[in-house]
């Protein structure tokens, strides 16, 4: 399986397409507005009822081109701010697309299926370690615990979905057994509040894998 990019990649890539999104659709409406601004001061220029040089010329067009700029930087920011929600919000819709799949496939095209869904939650597993990782604080840290937690449901309900109950059960007992000093110790270059939950998390990561492989999907 290809290394998937890092997160913080992920929030750059997913907030730079939402403000691009977002310029695509006020692009009409600004350069609307600015052609109505332009024409208004030709107009009163022609008809002497206003005084026009090159320097208020490049003064508004100057306005107009740093509106535009601060308006790009502020979408971008709050983008930045929606977008790990979005991006989970795509995850866990891929995930459920797949797991509805696998309910109406022959035997070979579901066997795909599951394979693509087993990809995507060890995925998404390698997607909360980043997250958890770059957290900058306790309360954004604290804010990713829900995320866990529905990863740890739809990957549990997706090895039930998939036949392997007993594999389900191992799998959602996995991570609630505290970590020991050794499994601690693989986060010893990250902060000490982050790495229990980490010990954890990366327990149930190495559970799925250990079912994937055992499964020979």
């Amino acid at each position: 399986m290809p290394e998937s990019p890092s997160y913080a990649n992920r929030l750059r890539t997913k907030a730079s397409r939402e403000t691009a999104r977002f310029i695509h659709h006020k692009l009409l409406t600004g350069a609307c507005v600015t052609t109505a601004v332009v024409i208004v001061r030709l107009a009163l220029w022609h008809f002497h009822r206003l005084t026009l040089t090159w320097a208020e010329v490049w003064i508004t067009l100057l306005t107009i081109v740093g509106s535009y700029g601060i308006v790009v930087i502020g979408a971008f920011v709050v983008n930045l701010f929606r977008a790990p929600w979005l991006l989970d919000a795509e995850r866990a819709q891929e995930i459920v697309t797949l797991t509805d799949k696998l309910k109406s496939t022959d035997p070979l095209n579901r066997q795909k299926q599951t394979n693509v869904l087993f990809a995507n939650l060890m995925d998404k597993g390698q997607v909360l370690t980043d997250a958890f990782s770059c957290s900058a604080d306790n309360p954004s840290f604290s804010t990713l615990i829900p995320d866990l937690l529905a990863w740890v449901g739809d990957t549990v309900a997706a090895l039930q979905e998939a036949g392997f109950e007993t594999d389900a059960v191992g799998f959602s007992h996995s991570g609630t057994k505290p970590p020991s000093p050794a499994q601690i110790a693989e986060f010893s270059h990250l902060p000490a509040w982050k790495r229990y939950q980490l010990a954890q998390l990366s327990a149930y990561r190495q559970e799925l894998k250990e079912i994937v492989k055992r499964r020979t999907f």
